[in-house]
This record gives structure tokens, sequence and C-alpha cells, in this order.
């Protein structure tokens, strides 16, 4: 459990003008530390960054989706963000929601439209390739030995998903990044966690649907617009091309990134 650091503690709380607590909370499958205010009649979360530098996300690129995707009733509310940390509302547990809400989510995300300089947006896949290359040459070579077969296998599968032109995406979709806000007359899911998002493959946010909700390639490839034109099969297709991608993928994250698992993926 790590103590919130008394510099962040004191500009936090001078924003929101009220002398809070913070409680560390221990949340699985993020690598930074969040803390739940005490003491406020609106609860709020802080999202303090790791220092260390996690290989797909890009700070930068997620304060500009976040900015982009303000007011939308599905988007997290951000009372402040910086490139330290991030403070927002405290959301409640989504045990109930509607599987068909979160594709009704990303299909909005989907059809927002890119600024006419979306380069900054992009996620560059190669790019990330390259930088785990030069993370694998600093390991020791019995390291190196394991996991550049894997990099070359990612590599591969990525190359191997059907074509589509990207869209916005959140990249990180699975329920553990959903919350439920109750700001409307309905029980409103919230899309947490957008750290590595951007403009990128729209087969990522699909396969999340798929392989955590259920939905059906049928459903996908009538309700997201990225799929318009693409047969019920070619979907399913893509969905499994994608799987085995991103269990790759996973695996590398995890090797390079200190949480070495690779060794559980058969290349």
């Amino acid at each position: 459990m790590v103590i919130l650091d008394p510099d962040i503690q004191c500009i936090v709380n001078e924003l929101l003008g009220r002398p809070a607590r913070w409680r560390a909370l221990t949340r699985q499958g993020t690598t930074n530390h969040i803390y739940v205010s005490e003491g406020l009649s609106d609860a709020c979360v802080l999202r303090v960054n790791t220092s260390a530098s996690v290989l797909g996300v890009n700070r930068g690129r997620e304060e500009q989706v976040l900015a982009a995707i303000q007011g939308y009733a599905w988007a997290p509310v951000v009372i402040a963000i910086t490139k330290e940390w991030l403070l927002s509302p405290l959301y409640d547990e989504a045990s109930t929601l509607d599987p068909m809400s979160i594709v009704a989510i990303i299909a909005e995300l989907q059809r927002l439209p890119a600024p006419e300089d979306s380069s900054s947006l992009l996620i560059d896949y190669h790019g990330l390739w390259r930088s785990y290359q030069e993370r694998i040459e600093q390991a020791p070579l019995s390291q190196q030995k394991r996991w550049l077969p894997l990099l070359h296998k990612t590599q591969a599968l990525f190359n191997q998903l059907p074509p589509l032109d990207y869209v916005w995406t959140h990249h990180d979709l699975h329920p553990g990044n959903i919350v439920a806000s109750h700001q409307t007359a309905n029980l409103q899911a919230v899309l947490l966690d957008w750290e590595y998002a951007g403009i990128g493959s729209a087969w990522v946010d699909a396969c999340g649907l798929h392989q955590h909700w259920g939905i059906s390639a049928d459903i996908l490839c009538k309700e997201l617009p990225a799929f318009r034109g693409l047969s019920a099969s070619m979907v399913k297709e893509g969905i499994d091309a994608t799987q085995n991608w991103l269990v790759a993928l996973e695996a590398m994250w995890q090797a390079v990134n200190g949480l070495d698992k690779a060794d559980t993926i058969s290349i």
C-alpha cells in the first residue's frame, strides 16, 4: 500500500476546497495507485499514475481522449487531470447493467468524428513493437531469448487482422472498467481507464464485447459502425484472430513490464 504524496494531497484538497482524507484502494489489473476520498459528501477517486514507463500507455493521448468525450453520459467526469494524477467522482459498481448498453457505448464512441489533425491520437502499433524491442534488448540474454519469439509472434498475429479503418477505441474493455452512475433516471454505464485509448483498431473493443459480455458477431456487425458492410462470419473470423493476438500481446505486456508470464504462451 502506497501512502499518498503529501504534496499531491495538498493540491487536490485545495482544488476541492475541502480537507479530504484519502484511503488507498487495492485494485487488480492496474499499475497505478488509487485513492478514495473520505469525509466528503460527494466522494472522489484519485488515480496517481505510476512513475514507471508502461508500454502502451500514453498520458497525453489519454488527456485528449477524455477531453473529446466529456459530456457523454458514459464518459467519466474529469474534475482535474495532470500528467501525474487524475481526479474524478466515485462511481458505483455495475453488476446489473444490460450488456447491450456497453455495445451502445462502443457504437457511439466509434461514431465520434476524428479531429482534422488526429496524428497525436493515433495508436502507433508498429511504434509499440519498436518500444517492446528496445525494452527487450535491455533485458538479460536469457529473457531476450524467451521474449523475442513472443514479440515476433505478436507482430505476426497483428498483421493477420482483417484491415479496417481506424476509429476511436478504448483498447482495455473489460467488466473491471465498467461502473454505474445514478445521475440520470436510468442506471448509466460509465467506462473508466482510458490510458490505452486513442484512434486505432476496432477489433480490440469488439473482441472485449464478445469475450466479456458474450456479444455475438451477428450483433456486432449490425450495431458497430466500424463493421458496416461486413458479414457476421467475417466479423467472427476477425474476432478469433484478435483474440489470438491479444493473448500474445497480454503475455508480452506482462513479461516486459516485470510480471513475466511469457512462459504461459505457446510460441
